[in-house]
């Protein structure tokens, strides 16, 4: 789903499943109440798509292409034939977009490419390493990624990418996600049960924090944000970095919304289930916002803008409910 929650993949599972001789979806504009149609034909089987901020644009990598498709229309704006690792970057304005390129195997490249002129502005030698994760800071000022034990920070001024250097280096934690805070100051560094937050100009390690592991999805799932579950005291929180200011995880199978604000607790969780009840809460509060209920639940998800929840079926139906004002 579009970060502006108004588009949406249909079918909503992976996609990677579908035949890989003839493969399409289509992009579901809730607003318009439209449909455009991709198609892959041949062995070119889609990855899921990810969308820009904006939801105008969206790249899908296949096994020998990465394209990147006009949100509204669906049209093929650009494309790279080659190898491509699984992930794709947008910055925060979709301006910029970031993808490995992994065609030479021991000479893998880190892309950056100017969305709105349509040119590649960086190629960033990475060697045979990975890059596991990618941030562009909230203030445009830079872009870091994770390769291994190694964080790289590279500068951006007037939208041209500087050189990159080592920003900080582990011997012992690999990392594997990234976050930065949201006034571009911290890094959140999750090397799977615990979280290294880092000063984001000298590198210096402010703080580490053991991660509650039922949550570690919230790094995964972001590129910017202030917010983390963390175990005080062996007591589940979430914990602002900037404010200090922690809230009590009261269960921790809630699933929380893209701004910690509120989450839904479900009894779902029993596969022999027709029907099951979806139950909506204050974080701040825990009081009980709303009750919905569902039949043939496969999965719950918040839109990324907070309007709505979103229950897909096991049936391949979608429902929706508005989500009532905190």
């Amino acid at each position: 789903m579009s970060s502006d929650g108004l588009r949406l993949i249909v079918p909503y599972s992976d996609i990677a499943m579908y035949d890989p001789v003839d493969s399409s979806f289509q992009v579901w504009n809730l607003e318009t109440d439209t449909f455009i149609e991709v198609n892959f034909i041949g062995e070119r089987n889609p990855i899921f798509p990810y969308f820009s901020p904006t939801g105008h644009l969206f790249a899908v990598r296949t096994s020998d292409r990465l394209s990147v498709f006009d949100g509204d229309t669906g049209i093929e704006i650009s494309y790279w034939e080659g190898r491509f690792g699984s992930m794709v970057w947008f910055n925060s304005s979709g301006h910029l977009m970031a993808f490995v390129d992994i065609t030479n195997f021991t000479e893998r490249f880190l892309v950056i490419w100017d969305v709105e002129h349509q040119q590649e502005i960086k190629r960033i030698p990475i060697g045979d390493s990975n890059v596991s994760d990618l941030s562009f800071s909230p203030d445009g000022m830079y872009v870091a990624y994770l390769a291994s034990h190694d964080l790289f920070k590279c500068g951006i001024v007037n939208n041209e990418i500087g050189d990159c250097v080592t920003h900080f280096h582990s011997d012992d934690p690999i990392f594997l996600f990234m976050m930065i805070t949201t006034n571009s100051r911290k890094i959140f560094l999750d090397a799977v049960r615990q979280i290294v937050i880092l000063d984001a100009v000298d590198a210096e390690p402010l703080e580490m924090v053991d991660v509650f592991p039922q949550y570690a999805y919230m790094i995964y799932l972001q590129q910017i944000g202030d917010v983390i579950a963390v175990l005080l005291n062996d007591q589940p929180v979430l914990l602002n970095v900037l404010s200090r200011e922690t809230v009590p995880i009261v269960n921790e199978y809630s699933l929380f919304n893209p701004d910690l604000s509120m989450y839904v607790l479900s009894s779902g969780d029993d596969p022999y289930a027709v029907e099951s009840n979806i139950e909506l809460y204050s974080t701040e509060s825990n009081v009980l916002l709303a009750e919905f209920t569902v039949t043939n639940l496969a999965g719950i998800y918040f839109s990324p803008n907070d309007d709505y929840i979103l229950a897909e079926k096991t049936t391949g139906e979608i429902e929706f409910w508005g989500v009532p004002a905190n």
